[in-house]
């Protein structure tokens, strides 16, 4: 068996409907397994934008601590195994093989008990959590990092108990699922938080702060506050930064302070002063986790120096030059318009556009719009995307002071950018609105020379 055929079992799951509001499922398979998931202490990361991006800095941080750290975040850019890291590297496929052989009959055994009950059988989400934690257990992992799949309170991830419970940015998104207000979703988001956790929170809007004030509360939780508790400084300008191994050929100064204490002018590879914000969170949360010991901040400067996150700002070839971001919401859209804006490397964009169709297309465009001397729509490789000519029509409408194209492809869409952001200076093509085309585009650029830094 192969790490695709444990996906191709894992995605014959996602046709059997929408996730389910439910944890009983999950808590009993992993019962069947022996509970792996309390094997190890771990974060539990929620929010709307700048999940990913959190966890794997906090990730990264635990790890140059010289501990053995699990990372589970969702959706992949490229490879499945990417969900699921173990010492920071993609699960081995021998150890991700026996851990689903184990993890499939303990499915099999509650799809019956739920077939009997008259209940959809397990999810695939659901099987895939499962699967991450009895990996983490099998590796010897002793502290982890687990990013929500949607919303919190009913993800299967939350049926383990999180010691620290982190809430990024919150904003409206999957507002079909979630709730149409930011208080309501904050409300479901919220539902991470454990009785005796600790809660580090990013800034909120008001009406999400006293939701998460309110659960806190009712928890026992310890409540820490971007801001108040812990904070980043203004970053100092992008520097050059040539030896990330293949990744953006740039970096941010920043420094942060909280309880792990004051780190000035540490290095973090990641664009943007909302990714020197997600340091602060990460670096506090990993703080909290690393127990009596604390932080040693030499540890904690390699580890944030040594941070990635694919797709989030992330040079990907250069002449011209090619970015990429996972924005798929108008929240993000606004902070990658404020990261490009400040971006001294090119002053306008060939904008690769595309989008899911349960995204707000038209917020998203209006939010990237001011960087756009052009705009080329196409149709990520998802049953759920827009079809480019839809998303052409829609960006026409919403700024029709931008030429729009239309590509069939990201292939086609991306030669079009990049003829356009070649044929003047300070140009530059960005490629974003879905996570599955920017999946796509750094597989069509995988190996592409990078700009040489300046």
């Amino acid at each position: 068996m192969t790490a695709e055929e444990v996906y191709a079992a894992l995605l014959a799951r996602a046709g059997r409907g929408p996730a389910e509001r439910r944890l009983d499922a999950i808590a009993r398979v992993l019962e069947l397994l022996g509970r792996p998931d309390r094997r190890f202490r771990f974060i539990h990361i929620t929010g709307t934008n700048g999940k990913t991006s959190t966890s794997r800095i906090a990730a990264s941080v635990l790890q140059a601590h010289g501990r053995h750290v699990g990372l589970f975040t969702s959706p992949h850019l490229s490879r499945f195994t990417e969900r699921i890291v173990v010492a920071g590297s993609p699960v081995e496929e021998s150890l991700l093989v026996r851990a689903w052989i184990s993890t499939q009959a303990a499915i099999e055994e509650v799809d019956a008990e739920l077939t009997r009950e008259g209940r959809p059988p397990v999810t695939f989400f659901e099987a895939l959590t499962a699967l991450a934690y009895r990996c983490f257990a099998r590796a010897g992992v002793e502290l982890a990092v687990v990013e929500v799949g949607v919303g919190g309170a009913w993800d299967a991830s939350n049926a383990a108990d999180g010691e620290v419970a982190v809430v990024a940015p919150i904003a409206l998104d999957h507002a079909e699922r979630l709730g149409s207000t930011v208080a309501e979703i904050a409300a479901v988001k919220a539902g991470i938080v454990k009785a005796g956790a600790t809660v580090v929170s990013a800034r909120q809007e008001g009406e999400a702060a006293a939701v998460l004030a309110d659960q806190a509360r009712r928890q026992g939780a310890g409540l820490l506050l971007a801001g108040r508790d812990f904070d980043a400084l203004p970053a100092a300008p992008a520097v050059a930064h040539a030896a990330l191994r293949g990744a953006a050929p740039v970096s941010q100064l920043v420094t942060l302070w909280g309880p792990f204490g004051r780190i000035a002018d540490a290095e973090l590879p990641l664009l943007g002063a909302h990714q020197a914000e997600n340091a602060a969170l990460a670096m506090t949360a990993a703080h909290l986790l690393l127990g009596p010991e604390g932080t040693n901040l030499a540890a904690a400067r390699t580890g944030l120096r040594e941070a990635s996150s694919p797709g989030r700002f992330e040079v990907l070839a250069g002449s011209p030059l090619v970015v990429a971001d996972a924005a798929h919401n108008p929240h993000g859209a606004g902070t990658l318009r404020r990261t490009a804006e400040s971006w001294e490397r090119a002053s306008e964009f060939a904008l690769v556009l595309g989008v899911l169709r349960d995204k707000d297309a038209g917020g998203i465009v209006r939010e990237l719009a001011p960087l756009a001397g052009l705009l080329v729509a196409t149709r990520p490789a998802s049953e759920r995307a827009l079809p480019a000519e839809e998303l052409a029509a829609l960006a026409g409408s919403v700024r029709p002071d931008i030429p729009v194209l239309a590509a069939p492809s990201a292939e086609s869409a991306i030669a079009l950018a990049r003829d356009w952001a070649g044929a003047g200076s300070g140009r530059a093509v960005l490629a974003t609105g879905s996570i599955a085309l920017v999946g796509e585009v750094r597989e069509l650029l995988r190996g592409a020379p990078l700009a040489p830094p300046r």
